[in-house]
């Protein structure tokens, strides 16, 4: 009879756990997950409708509410914003004339990329002077896409506007690296006025003075057009000074190097006898001499640093 009641009780103390788990824990939270699931579809379909009315307002005639609704997305600007509230945000953002406003919609799209708003930010950088943010946007979403756009923007404003200069200082603020790739890229250093760059060279050299990046600015592609058109532009000053055609200049030079015997080596300007030759600063900038436009000069002739050859 003992043996009996124990094995009852042991199978009551094993069962009753696995009857509990089975018909109440378990179905306990399947309902939870389901009541979850409930919520957080709720609490999503409740925020949209939230934000689509926040978007709504912003075309009220109310301005007290246009700027509470305007806050309220500025506050929820990393909400996965769905493609349809995108293109209302940036078709208010075009039709609206409250810069606040404006602004506010504009760190919302910055932060979300989309082929849409890549259109409304390169309108925006290429048709306005409020450029802030579409180069925020630009940086944010891959830069290098963009990079034509800057080349149109340059080129195609009138000089006296100084577009190179507004558009450069305002990228080097944000981005240093970015700066030095937009430099370092062949259709922008190839496209870009001549007579721009040399207008803004001392600008640019300003701007990297002392630099954490001014060694990596000097090895760019459009440094080194801006050194050659410098060094071009005074030699012909100088051509059009002495009266000397440029290939009667070219051939002087020539012959000098043939006669002096002027290698580059080591960093030093050296004749055929092994004699070093000095050099002199042909043109100055806006923090002293410019040694990009180093010459040798022999018998009343300035030769170019770079016109000398290299021993090999």
């Amino acid at each position: 009879m003992f043996t009996i009641f124990s094995i009852l009780l042991g199978t009551f103390a094993v069962g009753l756990p696995a009857y509990v788990y089975y018909y109440n824990i378990k179905p306990s939270r399947k309902i939870a997950k389901i009541l979850k699931n409930k919520f957080n579809e709720y609490y999503r379909e409740f925020e949209k409708e939230q934000i689509d009315q926040a978007i709504n307002n912003l075309s009220s005639s109310d301005f007290s509410l246009k700027s509470f609704s305007s806050t309220a997305l500025l506050l929820r600007q990393t909400y996965d914003f769905s493609r349809e509230q995108i293109f209302n945000i940036i078709d208010i953002s075009q039709k609206e004339s409250d810069f606040n406003i404006i602004n506010s919609m504009e760190v919302i799209l910055a932060a979300h990329p989309d082929p849409l708003v890549d259109n409304y930010f390169q309108n925006r950088f290429l048709n306005t002077n409020h450029i802030n943010y579409a180069m925020k946007y630009f940086l944010f979403s891959g830069f290098d896409k963009f990079i034509s756009v800057f080349l149109q923007k340059i080129i195609s404003s009138p000089p006296e506007k100084n577009t190179f200069i507004s558009v450069i200082s305002s990228l080097k603020s944000l981005s240093e690296n970015a700066t030095i790739e937009l430099f370092n890229n062949e259709l922008f250093t190839e496209m870009i006025n001549n007579e721009i760059l040399l207008k803004n060279k001392s600008f640019i050299e300003k701007l990297f003075f002392e630099s954490k990046s001014q060694n990596d600015y000097e090895k760019t592609s459009l440094f080194l057009k801006a050194k050659e058109l410098q060094i071009d532009r005074n030699l012909n000053k100088e051509i059009l000074e002495s009266g000397i055609k440029k290939s009667e200049y070219d051939i002087q030079i020539k012959l000098k190097l043939e006669k002096y015997g002027l290698v580059r080596k080591n960093n030093l300007i050296l004749d055929k006898d092994g004699n070093e030759q000095k050099r002199k600063i042909f043109a100055y900038g806006a923090f002293g001499p410019i040694t990009v436009n180093e010459v040798i000069v022999i018998d009343g002739i300035n030769i170019p640093i770079e016109e000398i050859p290299i021993d090999k």
